[in-house]
């Protein structure tokens, strides 16, 4: 869930003194692999590609814990460039996930080797950090325990998958209990992969406005497929808090205890806005429940959300 403007004003200091030990705060054996140009060497392709660049993913409530992900060009190296536009593709990203506390400047980071993580974000009491990796071309939600440092992998139900690289990504519920996971249905990458597969590799391809969508729109709209569900930090349980829809974005409401979704309803093509969406913006409470319907339809509206998205105009 973005933050609020006050609240960065607020942990700005913060931000800047993360930034400021970071190179510090890194053993020195690490710094030393990115480059060898303090020693007067020639700069190389090899340099060029271990050139790292440092991105904070989250900071904590309280301003003391950043998480940051440090990453570089050859991390990167692999990228099919003809999956383009398929859905089920993931690619390439390995980066090293670092925690740094800006009152000591100390850092550890959270695997031995560099992963593709897609998100990071700080449980509301600072206590968990909830990390979202992509291991092939799957990805897989995790647990870090700030306090002995513990990785453990979120078990998602058989035959289902993470939809990790979607809009709204995980998010956490108002006390830290309990995590938002946006799921793909069983048989999703299937039936996604084989339409791209028919769109690229056929050898003639016909889109027709007879059609409700154009073919490539159509597979570009399966990436909004999903269904919420509510993982239970204590009893490891997961349960629904939205069935499968075309879910186009979602987000937490200030207080955490509820949902504000945008629910596709687009009936064809739109040839005047390229990829042109119509939405019914509904509400739902974090631990499921009848969803209250807060507009039929955005046709035609353009609307502006406060910072904790319980208003509108």
């Amino acid at each position: 869930m973005p933050r609020s403007s006050s609240w960065w004003n607020v942990h700005f200091l913060s931000l800047s003194l993360a930034f400021t030990l970071l190179t510090a705060a890194f053993p020195s054996d690490a710094r030393a692999q990115r480059s060898h140009l303090s020693t007067g060497s020639e700069f190389t392709v090899a340099d060029g590609l271990d050139v790292a660049t440092a991105r904070i993913l989250d900071l904590s409530h309280d301003g003391r814990w950043v998480a940051i992900s440090v990453s570089a060009l050859r991390g990167r190296i692999g990228i099919d460039n003809h999956r383009y536009g398929d859905p089920t593709y993931i690619r390439p990203a390995a980066v090293e996930l670092w925690i740094l506390d800006t009152r000591s400047g100390d850092a550890s980071r959270v695997s031995s080797d560099p992963r593709n993580v897609a998100q990071a974000l700080w449980s509301p009491d600072g206590r968990h950090l909830a990390v979202v990796e992509a291991r092939g071309q799957v990805f897989v939600p995790s647990i870090w325990d700030r306090e002995d440092e513990s990785l453990r992998e979120i078990p998602i139900p058989a035959g289902r998958e993470l939809a990790g690289g979607s809009p709204g990504g995980v998010d956490w519920t108002r006390d830290g209990s309990g995590l938002i996971l946006p799921l793909r249905p069983e048989g999703w990458r299937t039936a996604a992969k084989e339409e791209f597969d028919r769109l690229s590799e056929g050898p003639v391809l016909v889109q027709s406005s007879e059609e409700p969508f154009l073919a490539w729109e159509a597979l570009r709209r399966r990436s909004g497929i999903r269904a919420l569900a509510r993982f239970d930090v204590g009893s490891g349980s997961i349960s629904d808090v939205l069935p499968t829809l075309s879910l186009d974005s979602y987000r937490l409401t200030g207080d955490r205890t509820r949902i504000v979704y945008d629910e596709d309803i687009t009936e064809k093509t739109s040839y005047e806005v390229i990829f042109g969406r119509t939405h019914s913006v509904k509400l739902v409470p974090v631990t499921g429940g009848e969803p209250q319907t807060l507009i039929e339809s955005d046709e035609g509206l353009s609307l502006t959300w406060s910072e904790d998205n319980s208003y509108f105009a």
